[in-house]
């Protein structure tokens, strides 16, 4: 409260009617005293508090007229000028309403300088009846996502606002929008701890919600290429609607605006899940994806190869937020999204004659190959070795069942626990399969009995260069030593065979 004290003077334009004069200090009540002389019409006179003469001043007086009563339907005047000069648009039809006035409305409410990207006006009667108006940028400022407070939309009740950029009208994930909600079942009088636990403001930010995610597929169908620009500019706020939410419809709508690159596409060619689905066959149930710093290395990865040689479509994701997404969505109509790592794809060239040089080892040479390992690289290191039925090139891979969620712990995990976290991880979770074609497997079988020194040294930078394949490697620098023992051990055999050459 700004005033001290309030006196209103007020008279009814009624022929003959008597004049008032209230007053009030705040505190002890009022007083309503008739009054001679008085003109029709209302005056109200503020004496105001010490700390607040601010409101003495012009500009200071315009500020605040221009925030609460922009829109009201009647005009305000200050010193003979009038205020409020900007049109309610919410109230008028769509159709009616040009671009202008749009952009003039859109900076009004943004500060901004640019035009909109989109802009979304709608009514609605049920649950609760709103006008709304809101609008999209062109670009988000370079700015911490987690302090947005420059966004959000204004809410009014019959067109006088009620509280400026509302925090509660959206999610989280929506807060980069700009607009006004008009709600004549809000109280105008309501206090702002109230207002925050509203049920009516619920049913707004529902209503909004809802009504916004099915406009942006609207416009996804509608113009693809600027939908790209915006998905761009915005998609990771998309991203944290689908992590955030606990709702699986509200997951999987948001799902429908997602877009990746795949391996049925050009390189920048974005395609919705939906898209995938629809180009799949029938009989898989999963949506495969995996996850790389870029397409070249996503393309050179072992656990793309066996996809492809299926032709199996596979998105690629380039940032752990993509990775954390799909995760978190887990099923999309009914398929499993599925990475790349966890796929278990029986090899479409599995039953084929294969090439000499590239057949597999004996079963139980392989399996003795297997426990030998698991030996080699300690128990306590990996949870299982096996021989593996995928068709790769590389001589080992390994699979983890959540590998997303295994990254994101590991990311997370104290930096003086990194190395317990990670080797309790390994050993609950990781499983490395070995290649029984790959040449380098199939010589281990004698080298572990010629040169078991040797041998160990090479298993166990198998394992890392299968660990690094799945981005699981959380210090590269423990590879060098090994790697030079085993530069020295090349090197000296090489001098060995030079010095026999030379002594026949």
């Amino acid at each position: 409260m700004v005033g001290a004290h309030v006196t209103v003077l007020t008279r009814s334009a009624t022929p003959g009617s008597i004049g008032y004069v209230w007053n009030s200090n705040g505190e002890d009540g009022y007083d309503i005293q008739e009054a001679a002389g008085l003109s029709r019409g209302t005056r109200i006179v503020i004496q105001l508090k010490e700390d607040a003469l601010e409101f003495v001043k012009k500009d200071r007086v315009r500020e605040v007229l221009r925030k609460h009563s922009n829109f009201v339907g009647f005009p305000i005047y200050l010193d003979g000028v009038q205020v409020n000069t900007i049109e309610p648009l919410w109230t008028r039809k769509p159709s009616e309403i040009p671009d202008e006035e749009h952009a003039e409305l859109y900076m009004s409410l943004s500060g901004r300088k640019d035009t909109p990207m989109y802009t979304m006006q709608f009514n609605v009667e049920t649950p609760v009846s709103i006008k709304c108006i809101l609008y999209v940028p062109k670009f988000m400022p370079q700015l911490d996502i987690s302090n947005l407070t420059n966004f959000g939309i204004s809410l009014y009740c019959k067109k006088v606002m009620v509280q400026a950029q509302s925090p509660k009208l959206l999610p989280e994930w929506l807060m980069f929008l700009h607009g006004v909600v008009d709600c004549e079942d809000i109280p105008l009088n309501l206090s702002r701890e109230l207002l925050q636990e509203s049920v009516v403001i619920g049913k707004i930010k529902h209503v909004i919600t809802g009504k916004m995610i099915s406009y942006l597929n609207r416009q996804a169908k509608r113009d693809p290429a600027k939908y790209e620009e915006f998905y761009r500019e915005f998609g990771r706020f998309l991203r944290i609607g689908i992590v955030t939410t606990e709702s699986q419809t509200e997951k999987e709508d948001l799902g429908k605006l997602l877009r990746f690159e795949s391996s049925k596409e050009e390189k920048g060619t974005l395609v919705s899940l939906d898209q995938y689905i629809a180009r799949a066959p029938d009989e898989q149930k999963h949506v495969y994806y995996l996850s790389a710093p870029s397409r070249d290395m996503a393309m050179e990865s072992p656990y793309y190869e066996t996809l492809q040689q299926n032709d199996l479509e596979v998105l690629f994701t380039y940032n752990k937020e993509d990775d954390v997404v799909l995760f978190k969505l887990e099923n999309y109509k009914d398929r499993r999204l599925c990475t790349a790592e966890a796929a278990n794809v029986k090899s479409a060239d599995s039953d084929k004659p294969v090439e000499p040089g590239h057949e597999k080892m004996e079963k139980q040479e392989g399996n003795r190959l297997a426990t030998w390992f698991r030996d080699a690289l300690g128990r306590e290191n990996v949870k299982e070795v096996k021989m593996s039925d995928r068709q790769h090139s590389q001589p080992a891979v390994v699979t983890v069942e959540n590998l997303t969620q295994l990254r994101r712990y590991l990311e997370m995990a104290p930096p003086d626990q990194k190395e317990a976290s990670y080797k309790y991880l390994l050993h609950n979770n990781v499983v490395l399969e070995l290649n029984p074609t790959n040449p380098i497997i199939k010589q281990l079988v004698s080298l572990r009995e010629s040169n078991p020194e040797v041998a160990e040294l090479v298993a166990a930078q198998l394992f890392d260069n299968a660990l690094m394949n799945a981005d699981l490697v959380h210090d590269p620098r423990r590879m060098v030593g090994r790697i030079n023992k085993l530069l020295k051990a090349v090197t000296d055999v090489k001098e060995s065979d030079v010095e026999e050459k030379e002594s026949e």
